[in-house]
């Protein structure tokens, strides 16, 4: 776990870069935020605070002059890029008697850096309640507060940052972030494999060289619907997954009488230079589309089964002695998807 000191070191920074960017787009007249940007404030008010503030635009949609309530603690919150006196004003200007039943402190906080002083009327603030000195914040107010939290709640708020800064600054329209991630994921996104099957006559003609006259047409058709299901339940798999079964098949040997084959998961695991987390979703994928099932034998020996549309016809037996007598990359037509390389 990062030290008290690395954690607060990371919030500061984090919030000090978000404070910069919001300004940036302030002296541009952008101070426009939109609900997730909100959503984030309360959140970040509740972790620090101990409020309950909840988006007072869930009950009403576009709520004058207060974007958070919290009706147990009985305070309220604007939550605004705009740190001019005039936007204070205006949002003091907008607190209905109605607002005043529910809440008896109302805030402001400016997601940046607010004015040294703000002129208020004071018939404005003494009709609110306000207190310029205290009721407007700013990310400052929010860091003073945290490095006097508890090592567990500031671990609670590291991991909010972590987890949603880069989704601020995708909701605000950056591009990255002052670190230079990129807030999209979209260049990332892997393309969707395409692939219209036609044949596996390759695969064939090696079967019925095995077989002889015992292999029927019957035979061939069942092992073609066989090898166009394994085909797609390939394709629906991430390329990452399919790298995770590639090396699964890779270390088989033996089938057994149902086209199955079996592994040591312990074995496995040491073969296989990654983290047992990651090991373990790649696992769960796998068994989520029946390709793999996972079977303990005793308390400390499991077993890795691969099965399903892989076994049936023995359709993976096939791919693996073709791919062997043939000299193609089984890594090509597992990971890279070529199943042309079995058409004739």
């Amino acid at each position: 776990m990062l030290s008290r000191g690395k954690l607060l070191g990371e919030i500061l920074d984090g919030l000090s870069q978000l404070s910069f960017s919001l300004q940036t787009r302030g002296k541009v007249g952008l101070f426009d935020l939109n609900r997730y940007c909100e959503d984030f404030a309360k959140d970040l008010l509740n972790l620090i605070y101990g409020y309950k503030l909840v988006n007072l635009n869930d009950v009403r949609l576009n709520e004058p002059g207060i974007d958070l309530g919290d009706m147990q603690k009985k305070i309220a919150f604007q939550i605004t890029s705009n740190k001019k006196t005039p936007k204070v004003i205006e949002t003091l200007e907008k607190i209905s008697d109605e607002h005043k039943v529910h809440y008896n402190k109302f805030k402001i906080l400016i997601l940046g850096t607010k004015q040294k002083s703000y002129t208020i009327p004071e018939d404005l603030k003494s009709a609110t309640n306000f207190n310029d000195k205290d009721d407007i914040m700013d990310f400052q107010d929010l860091e003073s507060k945290i490095l006097s939290l508890s090592l567990e709640k500031i671990k609670g708020v590291y991991d909010f940052l972590k987890e949603n800064l880069v989704r601020v600054y995708s909701d605000l329209g950056f591009d990255e972030t002052p670190d230079g991630e990129s807030v999209t994921i979209m260049p990332a996104i892997e393309k969707k494999p395409e692939f219209k099957f036609s044949n596996c006559n390759l695969l064939i003609k090696h079967l019925k060289v095995d077989a002889g006259n015992t292999y029927t047409k019957k035979m061939e058709m069942e092992f073609n619907d066989a090898f166009e299901r394994f085909t797609k339940v390939l394709m629906s798999l991430p390329k990452i997954t399919r790298e995770f079964f590639y090396a699964l098949v890779y270390r088989t040997e033996e089938v057994d009488t149902h086209g199955n084959f079996e592994l040591d998961d312990e074995t496995m695991r040491r073969f296989l230079h990654i983290s047992e987390e990651r090991y373990n979703q790649e696992l769960r994928i796998l068994k989520d589309k029946n390709l793999v099932s996972y079977d303990e034998i005793d308390e400390f020996h499991h077993t890795i089964t691969i099965g399903g549309p892989a076994a049936d016809e023995f359709v993976l037996e096939s791919i693996k002695v073709v791919t062997d007598r043939e000299g193609i990359d089984l890594r090509d037509i597992l990971i890279a998807l070529r199943f042309s390389l079995f058409e004739i």
